[in-house]
């Protein structure tokens, strides 16, 4: 009887140990290990400029989600190298929409980008997908996607990487006749926002 009472009372402490219950924390973006884990909040929308138009405008798109939350990827690579920052954003949703960016090369807390290598990539499942080069200038034929106002700065003692989106006249990968702009949600004449937190190298 003393040894069931004794192999009982270990069960509990063991179970007792993880926190009840040892599973994700859903609410508090952080993993196992304390750290805040990459989070994208997003919105924008793609419109078609010209070419073969989906038949159904496609709609809005958000993304406000930690990473592998409901089957979302997100990633956010800004490691410090020198004065600079390699910029590698990644925002996809289980559905297939989303964007990345790659190669973009921007000061420590932020500015313009930097040379020629950065490239984006916007998915969008009910027309096209996108690639193209991406600067901060206004967009032009052959950079087609700009990346302005970015900014790496605390939001409520979190460091927080923000930028704005706009595409004009970006063309569909593999397919330079289908074009496409890539706005805010809500404007045509305006452009989409972007916030990323739980960066790797923030």
């Amino acid at each position: 009887m003393v040894r069931w009472w004794l192999v009982a009372l270990a069960a509990l402490l063991v179970g007792g140990c993880d926190g009840g219950g040892g599973g994700t924390d859903a609410g508090g973006g952080h993993d196992a290990g304390g750290a805040r884990a990459a989070h994208a909040r997003a919105s924008w929308r793609m419109r078609c400029a010209s070419g073969e138009c989906p038949a159904v405008e496609t709609p809005a798109r958000t993304i406000d989600h930690d990473h592998l939350q409901d089957g979302h990827e997100v990633r956010c690579d800004l490691p410090l190298e020198g004065a600079t920052r390699r910029m590698d954003i990644t925002a996809r949703s289980p559905d297939g929409y989303g964007f990345e960016v790659r190669g973009a090369t921007i000061g420590a807390d932020g500015g313009r980008i930097m040379g020629s290598l950065c490239q984006i990539r916007i998915f969008e499942p009910g027309d096209v997908d996108l690639l193209t080069t991406c600067t901060s200038s206004s967009p032009a034929p052959g950079t087609a996607c700009q990346l302005s106002r970015i900014m790496i700065r605390s939001v409520d003692g979190v460091p927080t990487l923000s930028a704005d989106l706009r595409c004009d006249d970006a063309p569909a990968d593999g397919r330079p006749s289908e074009l496409r702009d890539v706005t805010s949600p809500t404007s045509a004449g305006a452009s989409a926002e972007l916030a990323f937190t739980g960066c790797t190298g923030l």
